[in-house]
C-alpha cells in the first residue's frame, strides 16, 4: 500500500476531533521542515499546546470541586492585591477550612512571593505553574475562580463555577472602550468582566465609570457588583494604625509610578529618569533622615531590578503595595491608581509626570486636574518644591477640601473588614453582607436571600431575573467583515437601530486583514463588540463542524447531539461569559461556524437572515466548483433550531420559503420557524458624505507663499477643515481623475457613464452586462461603462472586454474602500445580476439620484423603495438585447428614464418596524 493511502487510512481511523487537530498542525510543520532546529522547536510548541488542551478538554468533562479555590493576581506575576488579602482571611476563617487553596504562579514569582514561603507546608494550601497543563485543568475544575485581572483567552467559565473579579483598581486612565482602538483594547478584559458572578467595585464611581461606562456591562452582564472595600487595604489601616503609635519611627516617602508604553503586553520602563527623582529626592533638605523607596508597577519590575542605580531602593514584586503604603508617610505617583489606596490613611500626595499633558491627550484621564488632592509637578525642580511644601509648609485650604472629597468618592466603604464582607458573600453566600450590591441586567434582581446549588457553589448566573422591558438586548454575527453587501447591510443596520429601544452587541472572529478591519472601524462606536480570540478546544470544534459540512451532524434529540451542542455552548461562553440577550442573530446566514454558535446562544429568540436566493447560491458554480454548497449545506441543517428565518424582502422570502422549507422542518414535528422579510436600511448621510463629503472651497485656504509650496495651503485647509475631510476630499479627487470622472461631480456631461459595482462572480453576470455595453457602442452611442469590484471571473470578463467595440471605453477600476464618488459622478447605475437579494447598491444609486437599470431577478420587484418600480427606472429581461436596448435609449436621451426622487428617512422608517416586529416576535 502507498504511504499516502496509509496516511489516510489512519486519519480516517482517528477521532474526528484528533484528525482535525492533526491537519490544523501539519502545515506549520511541513513550513519548519527546512531548519532542523525550527522544526524540534516547532514541534516542542505544538505538544504544549496539545498537552494544554487535552488537561483542558479533560477538566471540561468532569464535575467541578466545589471546595477547590483557584487563586491568581497580574496574570501570574505574584500573590499579590486583592486575591492575596482575601486569600489570608479565609484561609484562617474557621467557617471555611473545608476550602483548599491553589496559587497559580510564573518560574520567578514563584520564587519571590512570601506566600509560597509562608505557606509551604501548609495541608490546603499548593502552587501551580501558571499556564501549565495542570493550571488551565484546574481552570476549569476549581469551583471558585479569583482573579484581579484577566485570566487567559482560552479559559471558559463553566456555570457550576463562581468567578470573583477583583480588580486591581479604582480606574483614573481611561480604559476599554473609552480608549483608542477601544473593541480590540477590550477583547480579553471585557471577557472576563462578562463571565464574572461577582465583581467588586470600591463604590459608585467605579462602577459607573469603568463597569458600565468603560466596559458597557449595562444592561447584559448577569452577575453582582459588590460595591464595598478593596480587601488590600484593610491590612494597610490596620497597619497604619500600628505605625501611628510609634512617633519615633523613620518617616518614609513612596515613589510609585505606573508603567509606560503601547500596551500592557509590551510595557517599558525609564530606568534612568527613574534613578534621577531618587537623586533628586535626596536632595531635598526637608527629606533628611527619610527613607526613599521606589515601587514599580510589577509589569516592569524585572527591567527595573537590572539597572544598578536603582539597587538598595527599589521595593521587591512580592512586598504587597499597601504594606508599604502602611508605612508611607508621603506618596509621589503620576497616572497609577495606588492614590486612591493612599486616600484610606490620609497620606499626602504629590503627583509628578512631565509627560501630564501628552499622557493625557493620548491616553486620557476620567479625572480633570484640578479634581486631584495633591499638587502637580512636572519638572523636576517642581517636584522638589511641591515635597517641599507638603513636608514642612502651611496646609493648603483648597487641596485639603479637594483630599476630603476624594475620600468620599474613592474610598467610601474601606473601613479595614471589607474582606470579611467579601468572604461572606462569595464562599458563604450571603451577598447581604456587602456594603452594597447592584446588577445590571434587570431592574428586579434575584433575591439576596437565595440559596446555593446543592454543589455548595453560588447559584448560576445562567437563572436570570425577568429582563428590563425598556430595551430588547440584541447579539448579532455581522459576517466575516469583508467589504461587501452583507457588510454594509449590516452596518447600516447598526447606524439606524433606535438605540433607546435596543442595545446592540456584535460578536466577530479575531481579524487582521486590513480590509476586514477597515469595515470593523465603521461599526458604530456606541455598538458593543466582543471578538472571538482562539482557545483550547479549537480541535474538537473543528472535528464537529467537518461533521456539519460533511452532513454528518448527529441527529436532534440524539445524546450525541447533546453533546456535540455542549462542545458549542461551551465557545460560546468562552467569549460572552454568561452576558444576557433577548435575540440573537445570524445576519449573515452563510457561516455553518456561526450559525451553530448563534444557536447555541442561549437567547429566547433566534433569528437568521437570508441575503440571497440561498439555494441557487449553494448550486453556484465557479471553475466547475461549488464554493458554497457544503456550508450552506450545514447552514440549511440547522434551520430548525431558530425562531425565524429573515429574507431582506418579501419576495425573495417566497423564493427561500418555497426552496428551503423542507430543511426548517423539525424532526420532531415541532412548529417550524416563521419565513419572513426585513427590507435592508439605507444610511443615507453617510454615503451622501462619502460620496461628496464636506464642501472645500478652493478659495478656503491663501495661496501658499513663493517657495512654500503645497503644503502650506493643506495645512491651511486641515485647520479650517480637520484632518480626515482633507483626506478624504484628497480621495475622492484622485479616484475621479484617475476613472476620468474629474468635473463630473454629480454626473452629466457629453459621455454618458454607466457605473456598476460588485463581486465579479457568476450570480452577478458582468459577461451579459459587457455584451449588452457593445452593443450600446455599436449603435453610436458615446458613452463608457465603469465596472468597481473584483472576484474570481476578473480575468475572463477582461478579455471578454479586450473584444469589444472600443476596448477603452470599459473601465476595470477594482476594488475602493469609498466608490460612492464614482457611483456620484456616473449618469445611471446599471446592474445585470441573474439573482439577488435585496442589493444594497441599488438603494445607494438612489440616494444619490442616479436612475436605475437592472434585469428582472426573481427578487427584482422587492429589490426597489415601493411597489412603483417605474419611480426609478428600468427593469427588463435577463437578456443582452433587453439590457442593451435600454441602455442605449438612456445614453441617447438622459430623459428615458426618471429622475429618481428617492425619501431614505420615510424608506428606513418602514424597514425598521419591519426589523423590530421580526425581533421582537410580532410577526
Amino acid at each position: 500500500m502507498a504511504l499516502g493511502k496509509i496516511k489516510r487510512a489512519v486519519m480516517r481511523r482517528l477521532p474526528t476531533t484528533a484528525a482535525a487537530s492533526l491537519r490544523a498542525a501539519r502545515p506549520r510543520l511541513r513550513e519548519q521542515a527546512g531548519s532542523a532546529k525550527a522544526t524540534i522547536s516547532e514541534m516542542r510548541r505544538w505538544v504544549g499546546r496539545e498537552r494544554r488542551a487535552r488537561a483542558f478538554r479533560t477538566a471540561l468533562a468532569q464535575p467541578v470541586d466545589p471546595q477547590l479555590v483557584l487563586w491568581e493576581s497580574f496574570g501570574g506575576n505574584g500573590a499579590l492585591c486583592n486575591p492575596e488579602a482575601l486569600f489570608r482571611h479565609v484561609i484562617a476563617a474557621a467557617d471555611l477550612s473545608h476550602l483548599t487553596h491553589v496559587w497559580a504562579l510564573r518560574p520567578q514569582a514563584r520564587a519571590d512571593a512570601e506566600v509560597v514561603a509562608e505557606f509551604a507546608d501548609h495541608p490546603r494550601v499548593r502552587i501551580v505553574d501558571y499556564r501549565s497543563p495542570e493550571y488551565f485543568a484546574l481552570l476549569e475544575r476549581a469551583g471558585y475562580l479569583v482573579n484581579n485581572a484577566t485570566f487567559p483567552r482560552e479559559f471558559i467559565k463553566r456555570p457550576e463555577q463562581v468567578y470573583l473579579n477583583t480588580w486591581h483598581g479604582t480606574p483614573m486612565k481611561t480604559m476599554g472602550y473609552d480608549e483608542p482602538d477601544g473593541p480590540l483594547a477590550s477583547v480579553n478584559v471585557l471577557r472576563n468582566l462578562l463571565a464574572a458572578d461577582v465583581l467588586l467595585s470600591s463604590g459608585p464611581y467605579m462602577t459607573e465609570t469603568m463597569y458600565c461606562g468603560a466596559y458597557r456591562l449595562a444592561p447584559i452582564f448577569s452577575g453582582t457588583i459588590v460595591e464595598d472595600g478593596f480587601p488590600r487595604i484593610d491590612a494597610q489601616l490596620q497597619a497604619s494604625s500600628a505605625a501611628t503609635a510609634q512617633p519615633h519611627r523613620q518617616k518614609t516617602v513612596l515613589y510609585a509610578p505606573t508603567w509606560r508604553g503601547e500596551s500592557f503586553q509590551s510595557p517599558r520602563v525609564e530606568t534612568q529618569q527613574l534613578a534621577a527623582v531618587l537623586d533628586a529626592l535626596d536632595a531635598v533638605p526637608a527629606l533628611a533622615g527619610w527613607s526613599i523607596k521606589l515601587k514599580v508597577h510589577q509589569a516592569v519590575y524585572a527591567q527595573a531590578q537590572r539597572d544598578p542605580r536603582l539597587a538598595g531602593r527599589l521595593v521587591a514584586n512580592s512586598t504587597p503595595t499597601n504594606t508599604l503604603l502602611a508605612q508611607t508617610d508621603l506618596l509621589i505617583t503620576d497616572f497609577s491608581s495606588i492614590w486612591m489606596d493612599a486616600l484610606a490613611s490620609e497620606i499626602p500626595i504629590v503627583y509628578f509626570a512631565g509627560d501630564y499633558q501628552e499622557y493625557l491627550a493620548e491616553r486620557g484621564s476620567y479625572l480633570a486636574p484640578e479634581e486631584l488632592p495633591g499638587p502637580i509637578a512636572q519638572t523636576l525642580p517642581d517636584l522638589t518644591a511641591a515635597v517641599t511644601d507638603c513636608v514642612s509648609g502651611a496646609p493648603d485650604p483648597l487641596l485639603a477640601e479637594r483630599y476630603a472629597a476624594c475620600r468620599r468618592r474613592f474610598v467610601p466603604h474601606d473601613d479595614g473588614r471589607a474582606a470579611a464582607r467579601l468572604a461572606d458573600v462569595v464562599f458563604l453566600h450571603r451577598p447581604e453582607a456587602a456594603a452594597a450590591t447592584r446588577r445590571l441586567s434587570t431592574e428586579a434582581a434575584r433575591s439576596a436571600g437565595e440559596p446555593p446549588q446543592a454543589s455548595g457553589v453560588m447559584p448560576s448566573s445562567t437563572e436570570q431575573a425577568p429582563a428590563d422591558p425598556a430595551k430588547t438586548r440584541i447579539v448579532m454575527y455581522p459576517g466575516g467583515l469583508k467589504p461587501n453587501g452583507i457588510s454594509s447591510s449590516a452596518l447600516n443596520l447598526l447606524a439606524t437601530l433606535d438605540r433607546s429601544r435596543f442595545d446592540l452587541t456584535v460578536v466577530v472572529t479575531e481579524m487582521y486583514a486590513p480590509e476586514r478591519t477597515a469595515v470593523r472601524a465603521c461599526i458604530p462606536h456606541d455598538v458593543r463588540i466582543i471578538t472571538l480570540p482562539k482557545g483550547l478546544i479549537d480541535a474538537p470544534l473543528a472535528g464537529s463542524y467537518t461533521q456539519m459540512l460533511e452532513g454528518e451532524m448527529p441527529p436532534a434529540g440524539s445524546d450525541a447531539r447533546g453533546e456535540d451542542d455542549a462542545l458549542w455552548a461551551h465557545e460560546w461562553r468562552r467569549f460572552v461569559g454568561d452576558a444576557v440577550f433577548d435575540v440573537a442573530i445570524d445576519f449573515s446566514g452563510y457561516s455553518g461556524k456561526w450559525t451553530r454558535l448563534i444557536a447555541v446562544s442561549g437567547a429566547p429568540r433566534r433569528l437568521v437572515w437570508q441575503h440571497n436566493d440561498l439555494a441557487a447560491d449553494a448550486r453556484r458554480e465557479i471553475d466547475g466548483v461549488r464554493p458554497y454548497q457544503r456550508t450552506l449545506s450545514s447552514v440549511f441543517a440547522l434551520y430548525p433550531d431558530f425562531d425565524a428565518l429573515v429574507s431582506v424582502s418579501p419576495a425573495l422570502q417566497q423564493i427561500n420559503e418555497a426552496n428551503l422549507a423542507r430543511f426548517a422542518a423539525p424532526a420532531d414535528g415541532t412548529a417550524p420557524p416563521a419565513f419572513l422579510s426585513v427590507r435592508n436600511t439605507i444610511d443615507a448621510a453617510a454615503i451622501l458624505t462619502a460620496a461628496r463629503g464636506d464642501v472645500i472651497e478652493p478659495s478656503a485656504a491663501p495661496a501658499a507663499p513663493d517657495g512654500c509650496g503645497l503644503s502650506v495651503e493643506l495645512t491651511q485647509l486641515r485647520e479650517r477643515y480637520g484632518g480626515p475631510a482633507v483626506a478624504a476630499e484628497l480621495e475622492r479627487i484622485d479616484i475621479r481623475e484617475r476613472l476620468g470622472l474629474s468635473g463630473r461631480a454629480r454626473g452629466g456631461g457629453a459621455v454618458t457613464t454607466f457605473v456598476t459595482m460588485g463581486r465579479m462572480s457568476p450570480e452577478k453576470n458582468h459577461r451579459r452586462l459587457i455584451e449588452a455595453f457593445n452593443q450600446t457602442l455599436a449603435s453610436g452611442c458615446d458613452a463608457r461603462l465603469i465596472l468597481l469590484g473584483s472576484g474570481p471571473l476578473e480575468a475572463q470578463l477582461r478579455e471578454q472586454a479586450a473584444t469589444t467595440v472600443d476596448p477603452s471605453r470599459i473601465v476595470f477600476a477594482g476594488h475602493h474602500s469609498n466608490p460612492h464618488p464614482v457611483l456620484d459622478a456616473a449618469d445611471c447605475f446599471v446592474l445585470s445580476s441573474d439573482y439577488e437579494g435585496q442589493p444594497m447598491v441599488i438603494l445607494e444609486a438612489l440616494t444619490l439620484g442616479k436612475p436605475v437599470i437592472t434585469t428582472a431577478f426573481g427578487s427584482v420587484d422587492s429589490a426597489f423603495p415601493d411597489e412603483h418600480t417605474d419611480r426609478w427606472g428600468a427593469i427588463v429581461d435577463c437578456d443582452a438585447d433587453d439590457l442593451a436596448a435600454a441602455m442605449t435609449a438612456f445614453a441617447r436621451d438622459h430623459a428615458a428614464l426618471p429622475q429618481p426622487d428617492f425619501d431614505p428617512v420615510a424608506y428606513n422608517a418602514a424597514a425598521l418596524d419591519e426589523f423590530a416586529a421580526a425581533v421582537t416576535g410580532d410577526r
